[in-house]
């Protein structure tokens, strides 16, 4: 399987600005700049936080499939990705991604959940990819029993 997308950067480093698309056309032209902190007024995204959402869909995806393998259906799996990179001598350096799963499931097997949760964390290529140590915290959002 091979993904494409196309990137056009015009511009200095700090003062340029680029577009991004994918092959899919779901990102057509999306705007990002180096950061996203300067631009609060006019919206675009950054490689940064292209790269936490790519982690955090990859993660949430993950804990589908191996729950669903594991025979636990959730109503939901939710990710709440941050990533953390900071300039240091002139190149930049990701410290790290946390990602905060939430899952709503109803009763579960507690060792099969957090087998499941364990393999989908091994299985992300996103996350594998990366060279940085990642955090994967699951909050369990337990829905109540029918009556």
């Amino acid at each position: 399987m091979k993904r494409l997308a196309t990137a056009i950067w015009k511009g200095g480093p700090r003062a340029g600005e680029g577009t991004v698309s994918t092959a899919s056309g779901v990102f057509n032209n999306v705007l990002f700049t180096a950061s996203t902190a300067d631009h609060d007024d006019f919206p675009c995204t950054c490689p940064s936080e292209m790269l936490a959402a790519a982690a955090g869909s990859c993660v949430a995806l993950m804990v589908a499939k191996e729950l669903a393998t594991a025979r636990i259906r959730p109503d939901h799996v939710r990710s709440d990705t941050e990533l953390e990179i900071v300039e240091h001598a002139n190149t930049w350096k990701i410290l790290g991604l946390k990602v905060k799963v939430h899952v709503g499931v109803g009763e579960i097997d507690e060792i099969a959940f957090h087998k499941a949760i364990k393999r989908a964390k091994l299985g992300c290529a996103i996350s594998n990819a990366l060279k940085c140590p990642i955090a994967v915290e699951v909050e369990v959002e337990t829905r109540a029993a029918a009556i």
